[in-house]
């Protein structure tokens, strides 16, 4: 299951774009804040899950833009909500295109094979929470939620900030 906690709209655009690709990682403590406000307001149980777990990034891209959004965000959701957070679970092993742009059938053909989990970490019979800024057409998480549940997990759900309309 996934859960987001706004549109993709007019005023949040410029802003995660600003976040993800031009070094505005103060953006972060609002983008936490909304979705502590999402959780709080719909009563959804966060402590259900074992672990917080951000969508990985290949190490190229992490390195040409200096961190993952993702995991800056799941850290303050961690923090927050007293779940463990294992950032380097869900390793994209795959360099791919980005799927900004491309097409719903593109985007899951692009991240085939994409995703592993870090094999040192047990995480059989867990429940995983994923962590991304934005949901699009679900290929993403549907990709890494394959290698969980690859990996023995019993539960492998997402929470993002924003999903399109």
């Amino acid at each position: 299951f996934a859960w987001s906690a706004c549109l993709y709209s007019q005023g949040l655009i410029p802003m995660l774009h600003a976040y993800k690709y031009h070094q505005k990682t103060l953006y972060r403590q609002s983008f936490i804040r909304v979705m502590i406000d999402h959780v709080a307001y719909y009563r959804l149980d966060i402590r259900q899950f074992d672990l917080i777990a951000p969508i990985g990034l290949h190490p190229c891209r992490r390195r040409e833009r200096g961190y993952n959004q993702s995991e800056l965000i799941a850290a303050g959701l961690s923090q927050h909500f007293h779940v463990p957070m294992s950032p380097r679970l869900i390793i994209r092993s795959k360099p791919t295109p980005s799927q900004t742009g491309l097409p719903a059938k593109e985007r899951w053909t692009n991240l085939k094979g994409a995703f592993k989990i870090h094999s040192s970490i047990n995480i059989r019979t867990k429940k995983i929470l994923m962590i991304d800024d934005l949901i699009t057409t679900g290929a993403t998480a549907s990709r890494a939620a394959d290698a969980l549940k690859n990996a023995g997990v019993s539960t492998a759900a997402l929470f993002t900030l924003g999903t399109t309309p």
